[in-house]
């Protein structure tokens, strides 16, 4: 193992540190100098408890706006056969129903939302998983809103929190599930399903109209989920203040996940500190993050490596950083760019001499989006359909750092000059 890897294995636990991600004083003194929705919290109570903290300035209307921003959907994309991941679906059947049901109804955007064959053991309580080995749903949507309820405990109310609420949906047909065992194991699924405060639908015939009343039912914290999408769909990328809601709310995230790629290619030894120069392309679909997750990664990086008692490590030069951003029209004027030169799509060609492509979207959820082939070494980041990791803090060998003070003869600490 290289003897960066402790430094790597610190600097991933805090990236990844709480939910959700918390980013550095670096990007949050960023976004409250050029978006103006935070301040530094400068109040008596902080100063004394020594905090770092940020106070929102935003109105209850535009928080609530911020929320509905994490709602992702790219309103530019329209599935379709030519664009979708096709392999993953199990029938024509299922084809009929993602192209052309949905999209008669006016709900096309609900291709984005729907997982297909998501495992039913992801899905059912955990005592009962085992029942239903490499067994899969045709599609599935989780609502990703804390399930909380009240409960009593030692005369207190306290409030606990249950598996994120989700819908199974099952293309039956005729030709489909039509076998007396696969019907029994359809009726124990849906009953263990609804113990985890799942729904499922059965549609029989795409005649019927029962998906679309279900989806808009009232009182619903999934028809409120895939409305509130369902509006985003329906908005422009071109509106400015939208834009910059979108940014706001969901560049944290891009920026810690790209920082997550590179923490994960040099554990891996796939990206090498010790090379001169490093030739990156981020292809940033949306929302942009390229510039601010670096800038930040290499202050980390300085600082942590400062602390260390190892001379080499403190004096080690990181290597020159060559960025080359690709951003799409929406976006290319971002102040998220802080001027760094970008390159737009049509001038971008895969095959391209970088050592490394990272190809990064927000809006855009994995598995169900076409595949695009480029040349060389690549890396695709998107967002999921539902939590299906682990977090996990990394541990290492210890790391001993520099001595930052000494204790002098009255048993105060002195500290070391030039150490900061």
């Amino acid at each position: 193992d290289s003897i960066l890897n402790p430094y790597f294995s610190v600097l991933n636990n805090i990236f990844t540190r709480g939910i959700p991600t918390k980013p550095s004083t670096f990007i949050e003194d960023f976004f409250t100098e050029k978006y103006n929705t935070q301040s530094f919290d400068q109040s008596l109570l902080s100063k004394q408890l020594g905090n770092i903290k940020y106070k929102s300035d935003l109105s209850k209307n535009e928080r609530n706006t911020l929320f509905e921003a994490l709602h992702l959907i790219d309103p530019r994309i329209s599935f379709n056969s030519s664009n979708y991941n096709t392999e993953i679906l199990d029938s024509s059947f299922e084809k009929e129903f993602l192209f052309n049901y949905i999209n008669q109804e006016k709900m096309g955007f609900l291709s984005h939302l729907l997982l297909p064959q998501r495992n039913v053991d992801s899905i059912v309580p955990e005592h009962l998983a085992s029942k239903f080995p490499k067994q899969q749903v045709d599609f599935s949507i989780e609502v990703p809103y804390l399930n909380s309820f009240k409960y009593s405990k030692y005369g207190n109310e306290k409030t606990g929190f249950r598996k994120n609420i989700g819908s199974v949906i099952e293309i039956d047909g005729h030709k489909y599930h039509s076998s007396l065992s696969q019907k029994l194991l359809d009726d124990s699924r849906d009953e263990s399903v609804n113990l985890s405060s799942w729904e499922t639908i059965r549609i029989k015939t795409l005649e019927e109209k029962q998906i679309i009343n279900w989806f808009t039912k009232d009182n619903s914290e999934l028809s409120d989920y895939i409305q509130t999408t369902g509006k985003n769909y329906n908005k422009s990328l071109n509106d400015k203040v939208w834009l910059e809601f979108l940014e706001v709310s969901l560049a944290p995230f891009a920026i810690a996940r790209l920082q997550k790629v590179l923490i994960e290619l040099l554990l891996s030894g796939n990206l090498d500190l010790e090379k001169e120069e490093w030739d990156i392309t981020v292809l940033e679909r949306d929302i942009p993050c390229a510039n601010l997750a670096f800038k930040d990664f290499q202050n980390w990086l300085s600082k942590l490596f400062s602390l260390s008692s190892n001379e080499n490590i403190r004096n080690l030069k990181l290597p020159k950083l060559n960025l080359t951003v690709i951003s799409t029209a929406e976006f290319k004027n971002s102040k998220l760019h802080q001027q760094h030169e970008n390159v737009s799509f049509e001038d971008f060609s895969s095959r391209n001499d970088s050592d490394l492509i990272i190809d990064i979207s927000i809006l855009t959820r994995s598995v169900v989006e076409k595949p695009n082939d480029f040349s060389g070494d690549f890396i695709r980041v998107r967002s999921s359909h539902y939590n299906d990791s682990q977090r996990y803090i990394y541990t290492s060998d210890s790391i001993k750092y520099i001595h930052a003070t000494v204790r002098g003869e009255n048993e105060e600490y002195i500290p070391v000059k030039d150490v900061q």
